[in-house]
């Protein structure tokens, strides 16, 4: 998600750039692909790209709920570097009954792949204005947690996922940590990112 992110914004800077700095020169324009490109107009995309992305992930950084976390909060509980989070808003649909969620997904800095992503369902999300609790069809039923929990692993590729119904929201977190961690390794940190949201979240949600 975060790759093609930031590439759909550097791509659509670098092409802005391509159509500000031809200068409307006709031969530029139609022999682009041929052209040779100076230096400085090198310098001068990889400068706008670098501002687009920059922006981007400030301004993700400072939406809810990559508010929750720093990316330090995030690396100790993952146990390995990973950036400031990119923020979604995603429309749900489960079953015809809908909802929304407000997403960050936290990635490692070097390959973007994401390890932790979580999802969260306040009261404003729901057309009721309350939590309202939608169980995993599938899923395993994961006992003392909040309201109701539930927990999907995909055996292989050491990513699960724990839906959990609390009385602030209802969230959803995803954990990547790779081919060789186990089934409980990846529980175990869901269940630690799902038990640190709920601390940090409101009494009544929001």
């Amino acid at each position: 998600m975060l790759r093609s992110r930031y590439q759909t914004i550097a791509a659509l800077a670098l092409g802005g750039c391509i159509a500000a700095c031809g200068g409307g020169n006709p031969e530029t324009e139609e022999n682009l692909s041929d052209a040779e490109t100076a230096p400085e107009d090198v310098a001068q995309y990889d400068s706008i790209i670098a501002g687009a992305l920059q922006q981007l992930k400030e301004s993700d950084a400072a939406s809810f709920p990559c508010t929750l976390f720093t990316s330090e909060d995030v690396a100790d509980m993952v146990g390995m570097p990973v950036d400031s989070g990119a923020y979604t808003f995603v429309h749900r649909n489960e079953n015809d009954v809908e909802w929304q969620s407000e997403a960050c997904a936290w990635s490692t800095p070097e390959d973007m792949n994401t390890v932790v992503d979580v999802w969260v369902s306040l009261p404003r999300h729901f057309p009721a204005g309350r939590v309202a609790c939608h169980a995993v069809a599938g899923a395993d039923v994961v006992p003392g947690l909040e309201n109701g929990a539930w927990w999907q692993y995909y055996d292989g590729f050491g990513l699960g996922t724990l839906r959990v119904c609390a009385a602030a929201a209802l969230l959803e977190v995803k954990v990547d940590l790779g081919k060789s961690a186990t089934e409980a390794q990846v529980q175990e940190t869901a269940r630690q990112v799902a038990n640190a949201i709920v601390a940090r979240l409101p009494a009544a949600g929001g």
